[in-house]
């Protein structure tokens, strides 16, 4: 599935429904517990509901991220006074700058190439970088894998340091200022 196919499943969501229910609001909130700082991006942010969502969390800067720009197109019209920008492709996220903290929330497990997107969100993060991703197998037509702790382990080796916390129905990747661009590995 492309992402303009993803793009009607997800558009045909009622996002207020599905984001506001308790699992999702406590995944937002604990995401946005861990930023530092005072510019802060949620990279694939869809069409903005969740970034709205963690800077009330939040109050910040907070720039929505995504892939499609449909997506944020929408986004900007829904949600005016936060700033969101169109990305063509993994490789590209350098072009956005730098971020105090990033939270990259249910992307992961969408994407082919995973170990690009984390490597990327090392380089755009200043401070903390939060991934989240379910632990269960969820019903997404969207989703390529299901991670585990092997998977995540095996994911991240060599990039940097990080803490993985599995609560509810998600995993929890915890990555501080000590992931430096010299640690990646290519």
């Amino acid at each position: 599935m492309n992402a303009k196919e993803y793009l009607k499943h997800w558009k045909a969501l009622d996002h207020d429904r599905v984001l506001g229910c308790q699992k999702h609001q406590e995944r937002l909130k604990r995401c946005a517990d861990f930023m530092d700082g005072d510019i802060i991006a949620d990279v694939g942010c869809a069409f903005g509901h969740s970034t709205n969502i963690m800077r009330k969390f939040y109050p910040a800067s907070w720039t929505g991220v995504d892939f499609c720009n449909e997506t944020i197109d929408t986004a900007r019209e829904k949600f005016p006074d936060i700033s969101f920008r169109y990305i063509s492709e993994i490789e590209k996220l350098e072009m956005l700058g730098k971020f105090d903290s990033c939270v990259c929330s249910e992307v992961i497990e969408h994407v082919e190439k995973d170990r690009l997107l984390v490597e990327k969100l090392i380089e755009i993060t200043g401070k903390r970088l939060i991934i989240t991703t379910p632990n269960i197998k969820v019903n997404d037509p969207g989703h390529l894998r299901l991670y585990n702790s092997e998977s995540i382990k095996d994911l991240l080796h060599g990039l940097c340091d990080y803490n993985l916390e599995s609560i509810g129905s998600f995993y929890y990747i915890k990555i501080t200022r000590g992931c430096s661009n010299d640690k990646i590995k290519r």
